[in-house]
């Protein structure tokens, strides 16, 4: 989303991103603001009765984290295994924070399920198709790495 002047503003920004099914990129530096506004396009959506499921990228070890956003299989290589984010939020949003503290590894992943839509669980292979809306943010100024590269 783009920069926002005033509360009359944001409402216009919101009301257009709730329009929308791209993913979206919110910027600033208050993680609980950030929340607020993807809850807003949220509620304001075609999604608004599926699920929110929001995730912290801050302070997750990487493996941990890919498998709470893409879940994985269960030790004995049974499909059934645990879901992550974007099955859980199955037609909903999926809010991440702090999107820009994820590995490199890790937001390949993320586009690469942008692009194409294939959960890829865990130690398993492709397995469902997206349906999941994708809110993620950065705060400005709180971390040293480059968010746009």
């Amino acid at each position: 989303m783009g920069t926002v002047g005033g509360a009359g503003e944001l409402r216009r920004e919101v009301a257009c991103a709730a329009q929308s099914d791209m993913p979206i990129l919110i910027t600033g530096e208050d993680p609980d603001d950030n929340r607020v506004v993807a809850e807003a396009i949220h509620r304001r959506s075609r999604r608004a009765a599926a699920p929110f499921v929001a995730i912290a990228c801050a302070d997750v070890p990487e493996s941990v984290l890919e498998a709470r956003l893409f879940g994985c299989i269960s030790a004995d290589g049974v499909r059934r295994g645990t879901c992550g984010c974007f099955e859980r939020a199955h037609c909903g949003t999926v809010f991440i924070a702090q999107v820009d503290a994820m590995s490199v590894r890790l937001q390949a992943l993320l586009l690469q399920f942008l692009e194409d839509g294939d959960i890829r669980r865990v130690g398993d292979v492709p397995c469902t198709e997206r349906s999941t809306f994708a809110v993620m943010t950065s705060e400005t100024g709180a971390s040293s790495r480059d968010s746009r590269t």
